[in-house]
């Protein structure tokens, strides 16, 4: 544990995609295997783990985590496609991530590498960029606007807006979804705040064109992360009520007993 408390701290301070390929690389695929084969070792082994309601939830809870990261995984996603072709059924192959460049008022289905030159796959659905805009700090400055009119120009000249010039606050993308040309689910996004639909996660990337008619999405499959989410809160209800919760519980019993 104090080895998997130390590989999470350096990995929060690395680059996202040398995290992820550092934590699927052989050496550690092998030590999450044998934290898994230890955790269910202790739990066929000692009786009283069995017996104990919070024991068991810190034993199965990082079980749920390693399962679900796992299935979540590059690897996982490949060998759930190919088990369920053996198998004859027809599920089509999930992306576990990639990148989705939409232009204002077109859409998109295909995912791309993070160099945008290699197709991983498609969407199941299409996600059509209906607007896009940059928001941004001040100060505020005029800006030229070709074809504005008296009334649309904010500083009360014609041919100019008032608008913040400074650094960049934030980048929004209305976004529509559509299945079979119909639309089916419509959010606008921004950067922390995903859309979700159809067992994808849709990032706004915190980028986008200068003119707000082009961007780029970060899109990540959701395989498994019920499961990291059901093992986090087992593993955090096991910890809390054996190290906080039962010696509470007991020191008020023995109290009890001593005041009779």
């Amino acid at each position: 544990m104090i080895a998997l408390a130390g590989l999470s701290i350096v990995g929060a301070f690395m680059p996202a995609d040398s995290a992820k390929d550092m934590f699927n690389s052989g050496p550690l695929v092998a030590y999450w295997l044998f934290l898994a084969a230890l955790l269910i070792a202790g739990l066929v082994s000692f009786n009283s783990l069995v017996r104990r309601a919070a024991l068991i939830a810190v034993h199965v809870g990082p079980l749920l985590i390693l399962a679900g990261a796992m299935y979540g995984s590059g690897v996982g996603h490949r060998l759930t496609a190919r088990l369920f072709a053996d198998l004859g059924m027809g599920v089509k192959k999930k992306v576990p991530a990639g990148y989705l460049p939409l232009f204002v008022g077109k859409q998109n289905q295909t995912l791309y590498d993070a160099s945008l030159e290699n197709k991983l796959g498609k969407l199941p659905f299409s996600i059509e960029l209906k607007d896009l805009r940059i928001e941004r700090y001040g100060p505020w400055a005029a800006i030229a606007i070709p074809h504005a009119t008296q009334q649309d120009a904010g500083s009360g000249q014609a041919g100019y807006v008032l608008r913040p010039i400074g650094p960049v606050r934030d980048y929004v993308s209305d976004l529509a979804v559509l299945v079979d040309g119909r639309q089916a689910a419509r959010k606008t996004i921004e950067v922390n705040h995903p859309l979700h639909f159809g067992g994808y996660h849709f990032y706004q990337q915190e980028s986008a064109s200068q003119d707000e008619q082009y961007t780029i999405l970060l899109v990540k499959s959701d395989s498994g992360l019920v499961a990291v989410y059901a093992g986090m809160a087992l593993l955090c209800a096991g910890v809390f009520w054996q190290l906080w919760f039962s010696p509470a519980w007991n020191c008020l019993k023995r109290r009890a007993k001593g005041g009779r």
